[in-house]
């Protein structure tokens, strides 16, 4: 869809729209300071979330390194941290290295289980997410759509 797309008032009122009769929520990766997305899915009654980190706008290991360590001190501070990013080979190596080694009081967690509110074990855990999962350059606007579903 493009980041660009969050700025669109008449296209996210379609989507919001589409989302909320199909129970989905939206993540916002906030890439563009005037994203309309968080506000329309409000007004249309979409559970929206918004990332927090963005873990490579620079491809370099020490700088990817540092916003993943950002991400893990933003989760500690303030409970949740969504740290998104390309699947590019740094960020890949970053991602692994970094969630074999997380620290005790910090959580990788589904996108499900941010959008449901869900309690995780331990109480009051402190949780990180982030996806790897390549974002399709040329799809169709709801194509991948389903894979945000946050419930049955």
């Amino acid at each position: 869809m493009g980041s660009a797309a969050t700025a669109d008032v008449p296209l996210m009122t379609k989507l919001m729209t589409a989302l909320r009769e199909h129970h989905l929520f939206f993540l916002d990766s906030r890439t563009i300071g005037r994203s309309m997305a968080g506000k329309i899915a409000k007004e249309q009654g979409v559970r929206a979330l918004d990332r927090h980190i963005f873990l490579d706008d620079s491809d370099a290991f020490a700088d990817v390194q540092r916003q993943f360590q950002a991400a893990v001190q933003y989760a500690q501070k303030h409970g949740t941290a969504i740290a998104i990013g390309h699947p590019r080979k740094n960020t890949i190596a970053v991602l692994q290295a970094g969630i074999a080694n997380l620290p005790s009081d910090v959580q990788l967690v589904s996108m499900g289980s941010l959008w449901r509110n869900e309690k995780v074990v331990p109480p009051k855990p402190f949780i990180f997410l982030f996806s790897a999962t390549p974002a399709p350059t040329s799809a169709p606007p709801y194509e991948n759509v389903p894979s945000l579903r946050g419930v049955p």
